[in-house]
């Protein structure tokens, strides 16, 4: 009877032990699977942010640097061409050129001229809409009194006199005034021209080194984060296989 009141107490010790050796096993691979599920939700969050802020900065690259030196270029082009259409409209000087061997008259420069001026007015008003400060401020301002003093002396008063048939005034203020003007403030723009594409290209360096940056942190934690989860996992697996080394040496 002691034997057997003995065997028994034993037995009931080595199954306490084995009972606590299980909820030991349990609340580590609890533990484990908490740890790994954390280690994945911080690096998706890492992640997802490096992303939303490369996003963010390369969409303020596009919209808040290149428009501005998209409009600024096409009202450039524009000012060149409306100087070329008042050149074009002296071919329709009486004597210049025969009957029939223009295909169109001077009406279709009239309006080319008329409607590129629209376009500018739209576009540069959208241009002055857009926040500006310091020299690109000043730069603008300089080109925008250079191109009011174009259009105003220079390029309406030709076209007037081109609406009324005089292409000898036309003519003169075409090299009097319409080029002068247009060469003064062609210089304006393309200075403001040379501002908003250097200010882009620094700002696209800035991008660019900020992205390998984010790239650089986004490496450096995803391998810090698989030597940790190697390690955990390697202390892991040895804190649970020797409790369960020991419940089944207790068992038997």
């Amino acid at each position: 009877s002691y034997r057997t009141a003995a065997s028994v107490d034993s037995f009931g010790e080595a199954g306490h032990g084995f009972l606590k050796r299980m909820l030991s096993v349990r609340n580590g691979v609890i533990a484990g699977i908490a740890f790994v599920t954390l280690m994945m939700l911080v690096g998706g969050i890492l992640g997802i942010g490096g992303l939303h802020l490369s996003s963010k900065a390369m969409q303020s690259l596009y919209y808040d640097q290149m428009t501005p030196v998209q409009i600024v270029t096409r009202v450039q082009f524009l000012m060149a061409e409306n100087r070329t259409q008042v050149a074009l409209s002296l071919h329709h000087t009486p004597g210049v050129y025969t009957e029939g061997q223009l295909d169109h008259g001077v009406e279709e420069h009239l309006e080319k001229i008329s409607a590129n001026k629209v376009e500018i007015d739209r576009l540069w008003a959208v241009y002055a809409a857009m926040p500006r400060s310091g020299q690109e401020q000043e730069l603008s301002e300089e080109y925008a009194h250079a191109r009011y003093r174009y259009v105003s002396e220079g390029l309406i008063p030709a076209k007037a006199a081109l609406e009324l048939g005089e292409y000898s005034q036309a003519d003169l203020l075409l090299r009097t005034t319409v080029i002068p003007l247009y060469h003064e403030a062609n210089t304006r723009v393309d200075a403001l021209m040379r501002f908003l594409s250097e200010k882009a290209e620094n700002n696209f360096r800035e991008v660019e080194e900020r992205n390998r940056n984010i790239s650089a942190m986004a490496i450096a934690g995803l391998s810090s984060a698989i030597v940790i989860v190697v390690l955990s996992g390697f202390f892991f697996f040895r804190g649970t296989v020797s409790p369960l080394r020991e419940a089944v040496e207790a068992m038997e």
